[in-house]
């Protein structure tokens, strides 16, 4: 009978140095040379070390990315040691190591008997029976089912067999075991093992590890990955050969050390623009930007230089210098920004984080030439705190000495009943509370599965609430911008002050939206001189080589002059003309003024 044991990398890193080992039941025997590896890498004839009481290892020396398989297909003999009628286990289990040679440690992955995960497929229960042609008996209470949950093969001779089939977990590693059938039997030979070991684990891919037989010719092979380079082959710390190549007989159990060293590699190298030049009533540039991103790799972290040129009009007023990279789980980063025309030196900022366990810890240091009143030289440090769905900063100043400047602390999905999440963002100064917003998703309105969002936002200068209910047809949010008034003095309600409101209903492919402002100094808006309304279609919409098109047209009112109080209108769109490249023109047409048309994009 044939086995197939199945290895997959579930996790969300790479496994390293897989080994994978099969207890085979009472009776059965390994027929060698019937193990097959197939891997993404290709296929080969893979012998595994054999124990007396019936383990064979396969120490494959391969690795497998996220998501990547390997599969190992071997027949067993069943002898008449088999006992039959009696129940038979097979247990398969996987091991390996991460980046770190760390071993991702097993998860129930030996066999638990009173395990009855309908899922597991680690462990393979056989049974005997005696009838010659096979008769199916039901798995005992409480044990594994599956949908097929036992298969019956007829065995001249020995009966019928039964299978069940259950799943093992282990961390990064999923194991699955399936079942075929097949008769064969090989004499015994000499035979020795070849271990194949990468230092560091993930420099390069081994091939060539198993277990040949005496005087048979042994090929092994090293290739290093993305960022090493191979140093030789060791045995016992001393070096055999400086070849990715090695041929050798195989006459006793080896242990080969491939050793690589980091060098440092270029990756590749990214650009981007972005502008604005305008057309009418004057051809000039608005502004423009240039980043220019460069990627190296020392080992296996990645560097990325970022160098970000910035221009107003035919002025180049700002430079910018960006280094960020990883060494194991930690990044380290720094920048530089100056005025280069002065040159004048701006800030500077340092930056570190790295994850323990569930929380990652974050800080950044700035440093200012000119900070505070009176200006003085100053360094801002921040420390972030982060956690699943929940976020603390603390950003300190100088000023006497080190001295919290405020705390920002945000929650974001976080689960109520009835599928409400909940997010929120605080920032606390001495002074109190200087800003808050709420919001809360998915409230049920009433049968016809409606919902609605809810988010409340607070500040020093203003607070506002946005409704925004989920309608069949579309789903509009109504915004409402305002104030708690209160007596300074004796702290009394005096009642609430409106500062103005926004509707909004949105389409599938678009939008429409109104705002009015009765204070348009407190309500953002955009608006110019006396105007304080505004009406808005938006148009969105597929377009060329997988982007988007948006098509916006504004027209803004004010109490006097011009039809209707039309102030001015406004038409601005993003077009995808090809991969990367986005054209973003505007024209601006205001009542009795001159036309303005500008030409922006983005180009990376």
């Amino acid at each position: 009978m044939s086995f197939q044991l199945t290895v997959t990398n579930v996790g969300y890193s790479p496994a390293y140095d897989i080994v994978v080992e099969d207890r085979l039941p009472k009776g059965f025997v390994y027929m060698e040379e019937s193990a097959v590896l197939t891997w993404p890498g290709g296929e080969l004839q893979l012998e595994p070390v054999l124990t007396e009481d019936s383990v064979l290892t396969w120490i494959t020396g391969l690795s497998l990315d996220p998501g990547e398989s390997l599969s190992i297909v071997f027949t067993a003999r069943v002898t008449e040691e088999a006992a039959v009628g009696e129940e038979a286990v097979n247990v398969m289990r996987a091991e390996g190591v991460d980046f770190f040679n760390v071993p991702i440690p097993p998860d129930s992955s030996m066999y638990v008997p009173e395990d009855t995960d309908p899922e597991d497929t680690a462990i393979l229960k056989l049974k005997i029976l005696p009838s010659p042609s096979g008769t199916a008996v039901p798995p005992s209470a409480g044990g594994p089912r599956r949908r097929g949950g036992f298969v019956l093969l007829g065995l001249s001779g020995l009966g019928g067999l039964l299978a069940a089939l259950r799943r093992s977990r282990f961390l990064g590693l999923s194991l699955l075991l399936l079942l075929g059938v097949s008769l064969l039997a090989l004499p015994q030979e000499p035979q020795y093992a070849v271990i194949l070991v990468s230092d560091p684990p993930g420099a390069g891919t081994l091939f060539g590890a198993g277990t040949y037989k005496e005087g048979e010719l042994v090929q092994v092979s090293a290739l290093p990955n993305l960022g090493f380079e191979l140093v030789g082959w060791f045995e016992d710390e001393e070096v055999i050969s400086s070849s990715p190549f090695l041929d050798f007989p195989a006459e006793r159990d080896r242990v080969l050390l491939a050793r690589f060293r980091p060098v440092l590699e270029f990756e590749g190298l990214r650009w981007q623009s972005q502008g604005r030049l305008s057309i009418l009533p004057a051809p000039a540039l608005e502004f423009g930007r240039l980043e220019i991103r460069p990627r190296f790799r020392f080992g296996p972290h990645p560097w990325d230089l970022r160098a970000v040129l910035g221009f107003t009009s035919a002025t180049w007023n700002d430079a910018q210098f960006h280094l960020a990279g990883t060494w194991g789980k930690a990044r380290f980063g720094g920048g530089l920004f100056f005025r280069p025309l002065g040159p004048a030196y701006r800030s500077a900022y340092a930056m570190f984080s790295m994850p323990i366990d569930n929380l990652r810890l974050g800080l950044r240091v700035t440093h200012y030439p000119r900070y505070g009143t009176p200006p003085a030289p100053a360094l801002l440090p921040n420390v972030t705190l982060s956690l699943p769905g929940r976020n603390l900063t603390l950003r300190f100043e100088e000023k006497t000495g080190l001295v919290l400047k405020d705390a920002t602390v945000s929650f974001y999905n976080l689960s109520l009943c009835c599928d409400l999440t909940f997010n929120g963002t605080m920032v606390w100064r001495k002074e109190g509370v200087r800003y808050a917003r709420f919001s809360i998703k998915n409230i049920p309105l009433g049968c016809g599965g409606l919902s609605a969002d809810l988010a409340v936002t607070f500040s020093a200068e203003s607070k506002s609430v946005e409704f925004t209910p989920h309608w069949l047809f579309c789903d509009p949010c109504l915004t409402i911008y305002g104030d708690v008034l209160w007596d300074p003095g004796t702290r009394a309600f005096q009642g609430l002050a409106l500062y103005g409101y926004k509707i909004r209903c949105c389409f599938p492919e678009g939008s429409v939206e109104f705002l009015t402002a009765f204070d348009p100094g407190r309500v953002p808006g955009g608006f110019r001189g006396q105007e304080f309304e505004y009406l808005r279609f938006t148009f969105c919409g597929p377009g060329c080589c997988g982007g988007t098109y948006k098509l916006e047209l504004t027209s803004f009112f004010q109490p006097t002059d011009g039809p209707f109080g039309l102030s001015r209108a406004v038409a601005s769109a993003s077009i995808p003309l090809a991969p990367g490249l986005t054209l973003e023109p505007k024209m601006e047409i205001p009542v009795g003024g001159n036309v303005s048309l500008s030409l922006g994009w983005t180009w990376r």
